[in-house]
C-alpha cells in the first residue's frame, strides 16, 4: 500500500514518468513499481501515455487536490 501511495503522491505534480524513473526516484526495485503501475493502470488510477510514460488520471488528481 505504501509503494502505491507513493506512486501517486509522486505523480500528483502532473509530470509525465517512466516507470524507471519512478524506481528511481522512489529507490524502490523495478519490479516492485511495474507491478503497482500495472495495478494503478487496471483500477484507472494512472494513466499510460504512448511514450510508455505514467501519468495521474484527471478525475483522481481531482479528487487529491481537494482531499489537500
Amino acid at each position: 500500500m505504501q509503494i502505491l501511495d507513493a506512486i501517486l503522491k509522486l505523480l500528483s505534480d502532473g509530470k509525465e514518468r517512466k516507470s524507471a524513473e519512478i524506481s528511481k526516484e522512489l529507490n524502490v526495485d523495478s519490479s516492485l513499481i511495474n507491478g503497482a503501475l500495472a495495478f494503478l493502470v487496471n483500477y484507472n488510477f494512472v494513466r499510460r501515455g504512448h511514450n510508455g510514460s505514467y501519468f495521474l488520471d484527471n478525475e483522481v488528481k481531482r479528487v487529491l487536490d481537494i482531499d489537500s
